[in-house]
């Protein structure tokens, strides 16, 4: 597997370097990705074009555009992606993670031998929280 920071070494400006060529290549990318997995998803996983080629061998080159100029545009405004992509799936992953049920453990500090604390109420299934999937699930 190739790391990232040598990966992204490897990505070199080319055409205008400002952040509106990058984020219009960048979005441009997208919607050519977008376009084959609709029609992978509308005709089928052997689904080919007018020159005979099958489009699940043309995702993964418009998946890498989607990367190149995402890192582009990432470069040009100082972004860390990598640092960036592990933090936002932190963030992510903390606010999916299964909440605890809380055990509070009553303690009757005055000798009143009453309970302090109201008793816990049941955990309800719209509690759970499901772990993060990679596809924002």
């Amino acid at each position: 597997m190739v790391d990232f920071k040598d990966m992204t070494k490897r990505i070199k400006n080319f055409g205008k370097n400002e952040p509106t060529y990058w984020g219009c290549a960048l979005a441009g990318e997208v919607g050519e990705a977008c376009n084959i997995i609709k029609k992978l998803v509308r005709d089928g996983m052997d689904a080919r074009n007018k020159k005979g080629e099958r489009y699940i061998d043309l995702l993964p080159a418009e998946l890498a555009d989607v990367f190149n100029y995402l890192e582009l545009t990432a470069r040009h405004f100082n972004i860390d992606l990598e640092t960036e992509i592990i933090r936002k799936l932190d963030v992510i992953d903390r606010e999916r993670r299964p909440v605890p049920a809380i055990h509070a453990v009553r303690i009757d500090m005055l000798g009143t031998g009453q309970d302090p604390a109201p008793p816990a109420t049941e955990k309800s299934d719209s509690d759970e929280r499901v772990p993060y999937d990679g596809f924002g699930r």
